[in-house]
């Protein structure tokens, strides 16, 4: 029983998730057993959608505003938006709140033209009544010419916030944010149903005592209660009772409610005045303003995607300078926009030490095929027309960076879709054993490290009579580790050439393969062919080399001489043809 009394009086949508004292108040007015304060406390502490959605902001020293006791005499207007757009189409929130009671209005715009804004208050005023002053910011539809000619109409003062200060309309601010807390936890699941979800968010505001008046607005604007969770789930355990009276004549229970409606209003604003100057005196020692200093790191509480009902801490930001006291200059720099990238919110994943993305695995600075995609390839069969060969090393291809010396490897496989193969290839033992290589190579683990632009790199190349390959390499705890693989078979000119333009035009294809890598910072080419040395001094009197060594000046880098031996990775391609 009791775990069903804390679902409806916290959890149900017309409760709208709201804090300890409220649902405190609203438990305790019809139920009682012993360590309720207790399991209340631990029940709204424990509430998941609560802790997910909790935007605790630091406590600044209090200010005490001027107290009305008269409902309706002064309300306060602000717009909320733009936010997720709704299954409606609405993407703008109407409110209004009453200095006195406390009585709240919402109204879901789909614009907020000057019209949409001028017929929302009208709606408002024809239903409670015309008020006498109303504060608002200095929002461009809440000062324009028609809304002050229909405030001119009604006899209304307008006041005006002062601007950049959101504070000095701040019990519309405050609504606001209970507004967008209740419908960001009821809305979890489908946030564009927000605009549906606003009556009861309304209504568990209205029904539940305020904290300032001590009343909740409902009494002070009706002078009656209303039948809230608490009454629904405590009519079923004990009972609904018979609270008929004898009838009174209409115009003794319209002036004994004027009456409780008067008086009630009264000690709500002494209740306010001294609930406020209780609270501050309480609460002072405990609130101070934040101090940055220039060049400081922070983290700035913003919306996500431009979507008010859902924020988060976003940074780390530098404080440029102090404008003024407790105000602070931040430059809010985008990585990802001075990369030149950009990404889609709903595919993004942030603080994950492994993901899986494009098929592949990038696990700790490690990049990895997807198992998934290699069992694919491991079952693959073998293919018997060209088209289908074409297919497979389409396939194979997107994985070639993990595949030291792919075109070599591939080759009898490429040599299959020639012009001059037939359609019906011809399954050779050389084919059958290219491409056993190929999917053991895929699928015994290969890892890659993921390059750090902050380190320096290493390139090693190396070429032989069917194929050249390079590798970008960086030292990772001593040990150079691979971070990408790149090949390619000669082609039919390029078979005549001499070793040395075959080394040196190894060196070009990698140093073009790994440009982005590789520009504006100088890194190391290791080849174990010694005659490449001239490159930095451009001694040869090969006109094809010169050429070659003038086109890779762009590059600042110094070559070291390896023994083959030492050349693993590159000069396996030699080894294996």
């Amino acid at each position: 029983m009791r775990q069903e009394v804390l679902q409806a009086c916290h959890d149900s949508p017309i409760a709208g998730h709201l804090g300890i004292n409220a649902t405190k108040k609203r438990v305790c007015s019809r139920f009682s057993w012993p360590g309720i304060i207790r399991d209340v406390n631990k029940y709204v502490k424990s509430c998941d959608v609560c802790q997910k959605n909790c935007n605790k902001l630091p406590n600044l020293p209090i200010q005490i505003a001027d107290i009305i006791d008269k409902p309706f005499d002064k309300v306060a207007i602000d717009i909320v938006g733009p936010m997720m757009m709704s299954d409606s189409k609405n993407r703008f929130i109407f409110t209004l709140v009453d200095a006195a009671t406390r009585w709240s209005e919402a109204v879901p715009l789909k614009s907020i033209s000057t019209t949409d804004v001028a017929n929302a208050l009208f709606n408002i005023f024809t239903r409670l009544g015309f008020p006498k002053e109303i504060l608002s910011d200095n929002g461009q539809q809440l000062v324009s010419k028609a809304v002050e000619e229909v405030m001119t109409m009604m006899g209304i003062q307008r006041r005006l916030s002062a601007p950049y200060h959101a504070q000095s309309n701040g019990m519309v601010e405050r609504f606001n944010g209970s507004l967008k807390t209740m419908l960001r936890k009821l809305c979890a699941e489908k946030p564009q149903t927000w605009d549906k979800m606003i009556p009861a968010v309304l209504f568990a505001y209205r029904e539940n005592p305020n904290v300032t008046t001590g009343y909740p607005p409902f009494m002070l604007m009706y002078g009656r209660r209303v039948r809230g969770p608490a009454d629904m789930i405590a009519d079923q355990y004990i009972g609904q009772q018979n609270t008929l009276k004898e009838a009174a004549f209409v115009h003794e229970y319209a002036k004994n409610l004027q009456r409780e409606i008067t008086d009630s209003c009264k000690i709500a604003a002494e209740t306010a005045k001294n609930e406020l100057q209780s609270y501050r005196e309480a609460k002072s020692d405990h609130r101070r303003y934040r101090e940055f200093a220039k060049g400081d790191r922070v983290l700035i509480l913003l919306p996500q995607d431009g979507n008010n009902l859902f924020m988060k801490y976003q940074g780390p930001y530098k404080i440029d300078g102090v404008a003024q006291n407790n105000n602070y200059i931040c430059t809010m720099r985008n990585a990802l926009r001075e990369a030149g990238f950009t990404v889609k919110p709903s595919k993004t994943i942030v603080g994950c030490e492994h993901i899986n993305f494009l098929g592949h695995i990038v696990d700790k600075g490690q990049l990895k095929p997807d198992e998934n995609k290699t069992e694919k390839i491991r079952n693959l069969r073998v293919p018997t027309t060209k088209k289908e060969v074409r297919s497979v090393l389409g396939l194979l291809n997107y994985y070639r960076r993990f595949v030291h010396n792919f075109s070599a490897i591939a080759q009898p496989l490429t040599e299959l879709t020639k012009k001059n193969s037939p359609n019906n290839i011809v399954w050779t033992p050389e084919c059958q054993e290219s491409w056993d290589a190929i999917k053991k190579c895929l699928t015994s683990e290969p890892i890659l490290k993921v390059p750090d632009p902050s380190k320096p790199f290493v390139v090693q190349t190396d070429a032989s009579n069917k194929a050249m390959a390079g590798t970008l390499l960086q030292q990772h705890e001593g040990t150079l580790h691979p971070c990408f693989y790149a090949s390619r078979t000669l082609k039919d000119r390029e078979k005549n050439y001499a070793i040395i333009e075959l080394e040196m035009i190894a060196i070009i294809f990698a140093l073009d393969k790994f440009s982005k890598y590789l520009l504006m910072k100088p890194f190391l080419i290791q080849t174990d062919h010694a005659s490449l040395s001239f490159l930095k001094e451009n001694k040869s009197k090969n006109a094809r080399l010169t050429r070659w060594a003038l086109a890779i000046q762009q590059y600042s880098f110094s070559v070291q001489h390896i023994k083959g031996s030492n050349n693993i990775l590159s000069d396996t391609l030699s080894r294996m043809t």
